[in-house]
C-alpha cells in the first residue's frame, strides 16, 4: 500500500515565528514518521542517543549535538535510546533570516552543508559554549512573552556562533529555494531527475547542476538514498524484503538486495 507524505503545519509566521517543546521518552523503538514542511527544525539532544535521517543521510546524535533540518528537507527519526530527551525548536526561517542585517550569506551557507556535516559543524563550533545550557534553562522558565523573546535572542546568538568562516563559492539562497518543489516531491515513489526538474520549472541540466552544488551529491543519489533508508526502516520494522521493495518502489526484492549490498546499507 502506498503511504502518503505527511506535511506538518507548525503554524509559524512572522507574528509567531518560533515554537519549542521538550520531548522525553523511555521507548527505544520509534516508528518512522517522515516529515516535509517549510519550518526549520533545530533539535538539541540532551539525554540518550537519537538516530535521524535527513536528505537521504542517516546519523546518530548524542547529548550536546544539534540536528538542523532545512526547509522542505525530508527527514524523520530512526530510533531513540532509553531515557531519551531532546529540546526541539521549530523556526520560521524567513523571519529568522530577516533578523540578520549582515552575514545572511554565511547563515544561508549552513544549509549548503550536508545534514551530517551540519551536525559535525555545530558540534565543533559549540564546543564548550554556554549557549546550549542557557537555551535549556530558559525553556524551563514559566511561559511568557519575555521567555519567547529570550529564546529568540539566544537562538540568534547560537547561529552567529556557528556561522561558517566564508560563504561557499557562488552560493545563492534564492537558487536553493528554487529546489524546494523537488524536495517536496520526494516520497516512497521514485521521482526521476526529469520529473524533479519539471517540478522546479528548470531544465534538467540546470537543475542537476544546482542540486549537486547545494547538496554535494546528485539528485538521483539523494532520491535513491531516501528510498533506501525508508526500505531499511521498513525491514527493521518487520517487513519482508519483497514488501519493502514494493512499498519503496524498487523493481523487486533482488534489485533492493543488490542496492543494499552496493551501498552498504545495514539492516
Amino acid at each position: 500500500m502506498k503511504k502518503k507524505d505527511m506535511f506538518f503545519d507548525w503554524q509559524l509566521n512572522s507574528n509567531c515565528p518560533l515554537s519549542y517543546k521538550i520531548y522525553r521518552s523511555d521507548l527505544r523503538y520509534l516508528p518512522p514518521v517522515k516529515e516535509t514542511h517549510s519550518a526549520v527544525h533545530l533539535v538539541m539532544v540532551q539525554k540518550g542517543q537519537r538516530g535521524f535521517s535527513s536528505a537521504g543521510e542517516t546519523m546518530t546524535a548524542v547529548p550536546g549535538d544539534f540536528i538542523l533540518t532545512a526547509p522542505w528537507e525530508p527527514h524523520y527519526s530512526i530510533f531513540r535510546s532509553a531515557n531519551h530527551q531532546v529540546l526541539l525548536f521549530n523556526i520560521d526561517w524567513s523571519s529568522f533570516r530577516n533578523c540578520f542585517f549582515t552575514g545572511r550569506e554565511k547563515l544561508d551557507g549552513i544549509f549548503h552543508l550536508s545534514p551530517s556535516d551540519r551536525l559535525i559543524h555545530f558540534r565543533e563550533k559549540l564546543k564548550s559554549s554556554p549557549l546550549p545550557g542557557k537555551l535549556y534553562t530558559t525553556a524551563l522558565l514559566p511561559d511568557s512573552d519575555t521567555k519567547i523573546l529570550m529564546l529568540w535572542s539566544l537562538l540568534q546568538q547560537l547561529f552567529i556562533t556557528v556561522l561558517p568562516e566564508k560563504v561557499p563559492e557562488e552560493y545563492s539562497f534564492k537558487n536553493y529555494g528554487r529546489l524546494f518543489p523537488a524536495l517536496r516531491g520526494i516520497s516512497n515513489r521514485m521521482l526521476s531527475l526529469n520529473q524533479a526538474a519539471d517540478l522546479c520549472n528548470l531544465s534538467t541540466s540546470h537543475f542537476a547542476q544546482l542540486f549537486k552544488k547545494h547538496f554535494g551529491i546528485s539528485f538521483t543519489k539523494y532520491e535513491r538514498n531516501f528510498r533506501l533508508n525508508g526500505a531499511a526502516d521498513a525491514i527493521r520494522g518487520g517487513a519482508t524484503l519483497k514488501e519493502a521493495a514494493c512499498e519503496w518502489d524498487f523493481s523487486d526484492k533482488c534489485h533492493l538486495s543488490r542496492l543494499f549490498k552496493t551501498y552498504k546499507q545495514t539492516l
